[in-house]
């Protein structure tokens, strides 16, 4: 991973670690050698998906109660697509560059992922459809491996860096991520959600689906979806129906080609949207085809 690294803002690395057309390739051919075989999917968008909540002694958040804190849900969506099985998996992660002090500064954060209180996001900013949205996850009151954050730790002799997988828990434990990406691909980290978003059971199916759809929407707006629906793609794939292995509207497909814009995001100029501007979170795809 250290050969793609590049930038100075967890944006920035992110991207060029994953989804930056030579890291895609990287990566796709890496899980080539894996056996089942593994197809690599990259979705970019930069977004900022804002979630606000109420902690104690303040009334949960609801359509009556506005949330006082607000924070990102997370800066990376990892989803693990098992064909054969009709499994999907998916883990959440915040990215932060290496620090000395733990827990990280930004408490509101760390109180969402070590707490879990009940939240809400508006996914259509601009449109009334479907409305800001209200979850109350399955893990709600406790941390969860489906949510963890990932330390980018720079290297000034090579230029490059590495990165760990960190749970919210009050003793630090690093994973390195290739190893956190096969214990996810074990069935050992993540969270599984519905095959459907028509046959979700609970909030966190629901979030998933929501991310999926509205950041296809983002990426793709002339190929709406209906949250819950099905996509209607045109042209393109479909990153969570049909063929889930393309980012489509400037980005990355499995094989590292670029479709649509071929640039980067400006990371430096404010190009990141405000709040409730936009709603959508990078995500990878790990597709099990046989």
């Amino acid at each position: 991973m250290q050969k793609f690294w590049a930038g100075t803002t967890e944006p920035s690395i992110v991207y060029s670690l994953f989804f930056d057309p030579l890291a895609v390739t990287s990566w796709a051919t890496y899980f080539t050698a894996w056996n089942p075989r593994i197809a690599y999917g990259a979705v970019f968008t930069h977004q900022r998906p804002y979630v606000r909540f109420n902690l104690p002694p303040l009334a949960p958040v609801s359509s009556s109660v506005l949330g006082a804190t607000s924070c990102e849900l997370g800066d990376l969506l990892v989803v693990l697509i098992d064909k054969p099985s009709q499994r999907r998996v998916a883990a959440l992660f915040q990215a932060k560059m290496v620090s000395a002090s733990w827990p990280p500064a930004n408490s509101a954060q760390w109180d969402l992922y070590t707490r879990w209180p009940t939240f809400s996001y508006n996914p259509n900013s601009g449109s009334n459809q479907p409305g800001r949205q209200f979850r109350h996850l399955p893990f709600a009151g406790r941390p969860d491996p489906s949510s963890q954050y990932i330390e980018l730790v720079p290297n000034a002799s090579s230029g490059g860096g590495t990165v760990d997988a960190i749970q919210a828990a009050k003793i630090k434990m690093l994973v390195r991520w290739g190893d956190l990406i096969e214990k996810l691909l074990n069935g050992q980290a993540g969270r599984t959600f519905s095959w459907q978003a028509s046959g979700a059971k609970d909030d966190w199916d629901r979030l998933i689906w929501d991310l999926l759809t509205h950041t296809w929407n983002q990426v793709n707006p002339v190929a709406p979806v209906n949250p819950g629906g099905n996509p209607i793609p045109s042209g393109g794939n479909s990153p969570h129906g049909q063929k889930p292995d393309r980012g489509v509207g400037g980005f990355l497909n499995h094989r590292g080609l670029v479709v649509g814009q071929t640039t980067p995001p400006d990371f430096q100029n404010g190009s990141q949207p405000l709040e409730d501007d936009g709603w959508g979170i990078p995500i990878i795809h790990l597709i099990q085809e046989e």
